[in-house]
C-alpha cells in the first residue's frame, strides 16, 4: 500500500482537474479529483479498482467511494468490468483509454 500511496501523491491535482475538465466532467470537487488521482495510482500499479482499495487509499467510507466510482462511470471516466479471475459476481472498476488519453501524467 506505500508504493501505491507514494505514486498517489507524485501526482498533482491540477493535472487530474484539467484532464477531468477537458474530458467533460463538470462541476469537479476535491473528492472527485482525490478518488481519481487514487484510481490514476492503483491502476498505475498494475491492479484494479476496487472500492475497499479506493477507501483505504483515500480515507473515505466506502459508501462515499462507490457514489463517486459510479458517478465518474456515467461520466465514462472509469470502466466497471468483470472479474473473470476471482469468479462469478465479482467486479472492478479501471480507468477508461478515452480519460487516459487526457492524462499528462
Amino acid at each position: 500500500m506505500d508504493e501505491i500511496r507514494t505514486i498517489y501523491n507524485n501526482i498533482e491535482n491540477h493535472l487530474v482537474y484539467f484532464a477531468l475538465k477537458e474530458f467533460g466532467v463538470k462541476n469537479i470537487k476535491t473528492q472527485t479529483v482525490e478518488t481519481v488521482k487514487a484510481g490514476i495510482a492503483i491502476d498505475m500499479y498494475g491492479l484494479p479498482i476496487t472500492t475497499r482499495l479506493l477507501s483505504e487509499l483515500t480515507g473515505k467510507p466506502t459508501s462515499n467511494v462507490t457514489t463517486s466510482l459510479h458517478t465518474l462511470g456515467d461520466k465514462y471516466v472509469v470502466n466497471f468490468v468483470p472479474r473473470a479471475d476471482i469468479g462469478y459476481g465479482a467486479y472492478a472498476w479501471i480507468i477508461s483509454n478515452e480519460f487516459k488519453s487526457h492524462l499528462r501524467i
